[in-house]
């Protein structure tokens, strides 16, 4: 208990050094403990996670793996003297996970996620209603899905993930976090799918798993935005005309639910942009394309008001400018765009100068600028 006090002290104080010296002393607490009483497996517990704060709290990568070393020890042994100590096995996940990050070889790192596999696994077993087990092993297996390398295996990392956030759904169907993740697994899928049935079918799924997370957190930005997304990824894929207008209407009403939830968000206006410039270039009217280019141009702008350097949303700016050009009605507008484009492509390459696409869009706008010169000079 006096550990304990030493690391709630540890949490309450925002001098690194000062945070550093209770830091020890929980340390110094918990050791006494281990000695008094070898077989506490809470004492051993907690002793691990110190180390783990331990970890977190260097700069330098040798001491942070000593730690984290000390920390993998400490865990070890609270399953060895409680092997049904489920939260010891879950914090002995999350610090393979840990290892895995700081190791750069591929094959080392699939040790330390297969070693986190197996503690997820044996933490489920000891615990089954633990949803952060069950959530977090999810999110393992999207991991490893990541990191896979041929299609089989990615694919069936995505299936394992996809139960893990299943059960985590059923042991608390009010874990907003868990509808989310297992949306965004579905996207995956819908991503690495085979066909367009398949790709169809999981987009469907993605959209009902993001529309369960905003109705348990309405007030989840996120969740908003990747559900306008998926939206609009159906609407890209719709058969008809009448079905994709259906999709951009839903994905419309998202996006500005999400700038609604956070007016700050740059990405959800960004995307709500492109959502508008997409939906420009899919129209046969020209008043209804006119139309869209000037809701993108407002959603950019303001993207970029929101988060000044984010050269991305510089650079589609400027690609929206310059399609305004080629589909202006009179000389003058069109030139009048080609420089709003050139300020765009400008500052895009000033917020990351070595983005090659900004340069080498820049320089098919300056061709097309010179082919629409009406003087040789």
């Amino acid at each position: 208990n006096w550990g304990n006090l030493c690391m709630e002290q540890a949490k309450a104080v925002e001098d690194a050094k000062e945070r550093g010296h209770f830091l020890a002393l929980a340390g110094a607490k918990y050791e006494r403990a281990t000695q008094e009483n070898p077989h506490d497996a809470a004492s051993w517990f907690n002793w691990g996670n110190l180390c783990m704060e331990q970890a977190k709290a260097v700069e330098d990568a040798k001491e942070h793996g000593h730690f984290l070393a000390l920390a993998s020890a400490k865990y070890e042994r609270a399953t060895q003297e409680d092997p049904h100590h489920a939260a010891s096995w879950f914090s002995w996940g999350l610090l393979c996970e840990e290892l895995a990050n700081t190791v750069e070889g591929t094959k080392e790192r699939k040790h330390f996620l297969e070693s986190a596999n197996s503690k997820y696994g044996r933490a489920t077993q000891e615990n089954p209603h633990n949803v952060a087990s069950w959530f977090i092993w999810g999110l393992l297996c999207r991991e490893q899905a990541t990191a896979a390398e041929t299609a089989e295996e990615h694919k069936s990392f995505l299936v394992l993930a996809g139960d893990k956030f299943e059960r985590a759904t059923q042991e608390d169907p009010h874990n907003a976090a868990s509808w989310f993740a297992w949306g965004i697994l579905c996207r995956e899928q819908a991503t690495a799918a085979e066909t367009a049935e398949e790709r169809k079918k999981f987009l469907v799924l993605a959209g009902d798993k993001f529309e369960r997370a905003t109705q348990e957190n309405p007030h989840d930005t996120t969740s908003w935005l990747s559900w306008g997304d998926v939206c609009r990824e159906q609407a890209v894929a719709a058969e008809s005309a009448e079905e994709r207008k259906s999709f951009f209407a839903l994905a419309d009403a998202k996006f500005e639910r999400a700038t609604q939830e956070d007016s700050h968000h740059a990405t959800s206006w960004f995307t709500w942009g492109t959502l508008y410039r997409e939906q420009a270039i899919a129209t046969e009217s020209a008043e209804e394309r006119k139309k869209f280019f000037a809701l993108a141009d407002a959603k950019f702008e303001r993207a970029t008001q929101e988060d000044p350097h984010d050269t991305n949303s510089w650079f589609t700016w400027g690609v929206l400018c310059k399609e305004q050009a080629i589909a202006a009605e009179s000389a003058e507008e069109r030139k009048k765009f080609f420089a709003l484009a050139e300020t765009k492509f400008e500052r895009a390459t000033q917020e990351d100068p070595h983005d090659a696409a900004s340069w080498f869009s820049w320089g098919a706008l300056c061709r097309e600028q010179a082919i629409a010169a009406e003087s040789a000079e």
